[in-house]
């Protein structure tokens, strides 16, 4: 079930989440905002969109090279927690 899906999330994603707020307070953003790429991608960092967005972010591959993102045959930062968590903090803010 979701409850149960949700529940089991809040324990393995709890790295995940304490990195992400971490990040978040140092743009002066609400910590709440990490539960966007829960809504996107249930945090998972291989999650592909129908339409191509990537990441637990889910940024499309030009907003995600505007924002500083590696993004070409050998590299996709969009998967990598930390710096797609920067440059989601940097786009929200």
């Amino acid at each position: 079930s979701y409850g149960k899906s949700l529940h089991a999330m809040k324990e393995w994603a709890l790295p995940y989440f304490n990195m992400i707020d971490g990040i978040m307070l140092q743009y002066g953003l609400p910590r709440e905002l990490k539960y966007l790429a829960v809504i996107e991608s249930k945090l998972k960092s291989n999650a592909v969109s129908h339409a191509g967005a990537v990441g637990p972010w889910q940024f499309m591959r030009g907003t995600a090279i505007r924002l500083g993102l590696k993004v070409n045959k050998s590299v996709d930062e969009r998967t990598n927690y930390v710096k797609s968590t920067h440059a989601a903090a940097k786009y929200l803010k």
